[in-house]
């Protein structure tokens, strides 16, 4: 589609902004490495952490005891406030937290990939976010390894894991340190995600980083957004723009042969369609 045509079709995630300043915004994103756009939205994430735990401050509290107060609001937990660091290495700790879970999942041969909100930021739009989710391949004779690697530095259930690879379903580690959770899943044998794993591209999230991550390609993001937007009874407004930035971000690049295909083996054709419609170009 013309890039003319795309700037008056498009349209904005907000009544706010008009589909020409939307057009220009997106084309500043598109102009930006993969790398520029993760560290962006994780740049956005910690102003957003500490300018929300400047707003709920007591006078009488410390910054460190704020900062507990606004991760236990978070994560509706208790962590005790010595094991909180500063902002600056709370910003870091994206990258050390997940680095390290990487390393681990590779060092035990482990088929892994991150997805969600961070391969949506990847290829589309970046926005605050605070989550990590890794689908892994993890498998019974996993779980004892697993948890003695991260035991350490992550809070981690063995339990949790077990039931988890039992009904093919999640759980979720956190670190030690910093505001960040990481969501595992456990994929079914389904074909797609057979495909998916087949695709899966590296990347570095930091133009600094010391490795690259595996992330499934900009087409599979879409499709598995898709399914949790559905599932979720397509409720989600940031899903389905996490759906459309992806689109947007890389709509000259994608592959809609391949989108079709697995789009109307999942059944969400129609969702697939519409979501091209609204983001002003062709399926």
């Amino acid at each position: 589609m013309n890039r003319a045509i795309l700037a008056l079709a498009m349209k904005p995630y907000s009544r706010d902004t008009t589909p020409a300043a939307h057009e220009r915004h997106v084309a500043n994103v598109r102009a930006m490495s993969d790398a520029q756009r993760v560290h962006a939205a994780f740049e956005m994430s910690m102003w957003a952490l500490a300018t929300s735990m400047h707003a709920t401050r007591r006078v009488s509290m410390s910054e460190q005891e704020a900062r507990c107060k606004l991760i236990e609001r978070m994560y509706r937990t208790t962590i005790h406030p010595d094991k909180r660091t500063t902002l600056k290495v709370m910003h870091q700790s994206f990258y050390d937290a997940v680095t390290r879970v990487v390393d681990v999942l590779e060092a035990l041969d482990i088929a892994y990939y991150i997805s969600g909100s961070v391969a949506s930021i990847t290829y589309g739009m970046p926005r605050t976010t605070m989550d990590v989710d890794i689908v892994a391949e993890i498998e019974l004779q996993h779980i004892d390894s697993l948890t003695e690697q991260l035991s350490d530095n992550y809070y981690i259930q063995s339990q949790d894991i077990r039931e988890a690879v039992r009904f093919r379903s999640s759980f979720n580690i956190f670190p030690n340190h910093g505001p960040l959770k990481i969501d595992f899943f456990i994929p079914d044998n389904r074909p797609f995600y057979r495909a998916v794993f087949g695709r899966v591209r590296y990347i570095f999230l930091n133009p600094d980083a010391p490795r690259p991550y595996a992330l499934p390609s900009a087409e599979d993001i879409i499709l598995l957004k898709l399914l949790w937007y559905e599932q979720g009874e397509r409720i989600s407004v940031q899903q389905w723009n996490d759906i459309l930035g992806v689109i947007q971000g890389q709509f000259d690049a994608l592959d809609r042969t391949y989108l079709r295909h697995w789009a109307a083996q999942l059944a969400v054709l129609p969702l697939l369609v519409q979501a091209f419609v609204d983001a002003g170009t062709d399926l």
